[in-house]
């Protein structure tokens, strides 16, 4: 009962203090980071129902115009119920074609479960365009980015990963190019990007 009564009050904080704070542009992202900001008291939250509102402001959908309600459709009011990964397939149809017929999406997806599968190598409120050299995505991090999980023992026993296909391209040519910022065949290039 008390577990409750502590979400009724956050709710009716967030709801105040929409109806209160000065709206600026953005200001539905502002009224979405009262509840869902690294810093908000909001309970019951997952990691990545949190955002970083400067790694936000970063990334390139915001850079686009893109605010929360784009991506999260039906959440235009609060309360609101809870709801899945966005709909990444909304405007990246391709992308999402290729990952659906891929290794990734046709057993990776019991390992994403609710969570965005697009967001685990292209981050979630702080994606990055792949030429960003600051992007998991960039060539010169994709012998990170894949590692993540061709290294992962738990990973590799699940679904059958060689672990050491990893630590070889990392030790090849081509791991050692792309670590230096110079552009050589990464594991994408071979073995497609999704």
């Amino acid at each position: 009962m008390m577990r409750m009564g502590a979400r009724l009050l956050v709710g009716l904080f967030c709801l105040l203090a929409g109806l209160i704070l000065p709206h600026q542009v953005g200001a539905e992202d502002d009224d979405c980071l009262l509840c869902h900001g690294v810093d908000a008291d909001m309970v019951d939250l997952e990691a990545f129902q949190r955002v970083d509102a400067e790694a936000w402001a970063n990334s390139i959908h915001c850079e686009m115009g893109f605010g929360c309600i784009d991506c999260h459709d039906g959440k235009e009011e609060y309360p609101h119920e809870e709801a899945g990964a966005p709909a990444c397939v909304d405007c990246h149809s391709e992308p999402a074609e290729q990952f659906a017929s891929s290794i990734h999406g046709t057993i990776g997806r019991e390992y994403f479960r609710d969570q965005s599968p697009c967001g685990s190598c292209h981050g979630i409120h702080d994606v990055l365009s792949p030429s960003d050299e600051r992007s998991p995505a960039h060539f010169s991090n994709m012998s990170r980015l894949c590692g993540e999980c061709h290294s992962d023992p738990d990973i590799a026993e699940a679904f059958d990963i060689d672990l050491r296909v990893a630590q070889a391209y990392r030790e090849s040519v081509h791991g050692r190019v792309n670590e230096d910022g110079r552009h050589a065949a990464t594991c994408a290039d071979c073995h497609g990007a999704h």
